[in-house]
C-alpha cells in the first residue's frame, strides 16, 4: 500500500488535482493521501481573506479532503504547513520517515505559480528523492475571486465561497469535474454551502439552476425553502418540479413560508406545486391536517379561485399559529 502526499493551495479543489489522484489510484488501488497546504500568507492570495494564513489553509485542506473523497480517494490526513512549501514537504517527510511512496505537487499554471517560478517540482525531486507527479490547473479551472469571505464564529477565514462557487459552475456540464461529482460534492459540504447555492438559482445558465434545485433538494434545510417556493412558478417546468420536490424535502418547517407566499401571489403553476406539496407532506408524521384542511379545499377544484386560495392560505396559517402556540 502506497502513501502520497498531496500538496497544493490555490488549485486544491480542482479537477486537475481530482484527476491526478484517480490515476494514482489507478495504478495502485489501495494508495492513500495525505493532503499538505502550505500557509501561504494572505497577502499572497489573489482573493481577499481575513484572518490568518493558517485558518484559511486549514480550511482549504478540508474543502480538498471533501471533494477528493466525493471521488473516491481515501485521504488519511490534513495536514498545514509551513508557508514555504519545499519546508513543508520537508517537515512532513521527517515527521513521517519512509512512510511516503511519492509526492504530488499540484499548482498554478506557468506565468501563475510562484512554486514554478521557484522550480518546486525540481527541487523536490532532488532533496527527497521521491517521484514527484507535478501537475498543473488549467486556467478555466482555477478557483475564482472572491471578495466577500466567508468567518468562522472565532472570525478565521473560510475557503468555503471559493470551493462552493467553483462546484456550482461545474453544475453547467461544461468543465472537466463532472456535473454529478460536483452536486455530490455540494450535498457533502451541507448546510454551510446553501446561501451560495440560493444565489445561484438566479443564474443565466438553466444547467447550474437545475443542478441547484437538486443539491438544495438533497440537502432538505428549511432555510432554502423561501428560495424554493419563488420558483414554483418559475417557466421551466422542470425547475418547478424540481423546486417542489426541494419544498417537500424540506419538510413541515417549509409550510409556513409556503402559506405566506399563496397569500401574496396569483398563479396558477403555484396552485399546481402547492397542491402537489401538500399531498406529498400529508405522509410525513406530524402533517397538520386540520389547520390546513381549508387549503386543501380551495385547491381541490379544477381552476381554483386566486382569491379562494388567498383566504385559504391565511386562515391555515392562523390555524397553524394557534396549534403551534397551544
Amino acid at each position: 500500500m502506497a502513501r502520497y502526499l498531496a500538496v497544493a493551495h490555490q488549485t486544491a479543489t480542482t479537477p486537475a488535482l481530482r484527476d491526478c489522484i484517480r490515476r494514482v489510484k489507478d495504478e495502485d488501488p489501495m494508495a492513500r493521501f495525505t493532503i499538505l497546504v502550505p500557509a501561504t500568507p494572505v497577502e499572497q492570495l489573489p482573493y481577499f481573506a481575513r484572518g490568518d494564513a493558517r485558518s484559511l489553509a486549514r480550511a482549504v485542506g478540508q474543502a480538498s479532503k471533501q471533494m477528493l473523497e466525493a471521488a473516491g480517494a481515501t485521504i488519511d490526513r490534513v495536514v498545514v504547513g509551513d508557508a514555504s512549501a519545499l519546508l513543508a514537504i520537508d517537515d512532513e517527510l521527517r515527521a513521517h520517515p519512509g512512510e511516503y511512496s511519492g509526492i504530488v505537487i499540484s499548482t498554478l499554471p506557468a506565468g501563475a505559480s510562484r512554486w514554478l517560478r521557484l522550480d518546486l517540482p525540481t527541487r523536490a525531486q532532488v532533496k527527497f528523492g521521491l517521484r514527484v507527479i507535478h501537475i498543473t490547473a488549467a486556467p478555466t479551472e482555477t478557483a475564482p475571486v472572491f471578495t466577500d469571505p466567508v468567518l468562522s464564529a472565532d472570525g478565521q477565514a473560510s475557503a468555503i465561497p471559493i470551493v462552493v462557487n467553483h462546484l456550482i459552475q461545474a453544475l453547467a456540464g461544461d468543465q472537466p469535474l463532472p456535473a454529478r461529482e460536483a452536486r455530490r460534492a455540494l450535498i457533502a459540504i451541507g448546510p454551510t454551502a446553501v446561501p451560495y447555492l440560493v444565489a445561484a438559482l438566479n443564474d443565466r445558465d438553466r444547467n447550474i439552476r437545475l443542478g441547484v434545485f437538486k443539491v438544495l433538494a438533497e440537502i432538505a434545510t428549511p432555510e432554502a425553502a423561501p428560495a424554493l417556493i419563488r420558483a414554483l412558478d418559475d417557466p421551466d417546468g422542470g425547475i418547478r418540479w424540481l423546486a417542489a420536490e426541494g419544498v417537500v424535502a424540506a419538510g413541515i418547517e417549509a409550510l409556513e413560508p409556503l402559506l405566506l407566499e399563496l397569500m401574496r401571489r396569483e398563479s396558477a403553476w403555484l396552485h399546481d406545486g402547492v397542491a402537489h406539496i401538500l399531498r406529498s407532506l400529508r405522509r410525513q408524521p406530524g402533517y397538520p391536517a386540520e389547520a390546513l384542511e381549508p387549503l386543501e379545499r380551495a385547491l381541490s377544484g379544477l381552476a381554483p379561485s386566486d382569491v379562494g386560495v388567498m383566504r385559504a392560505a391565511s386562515e391555515s396559517l392562523a390555524r397553524l399559529r394557534t396549534a403551534a402556540v397551544g
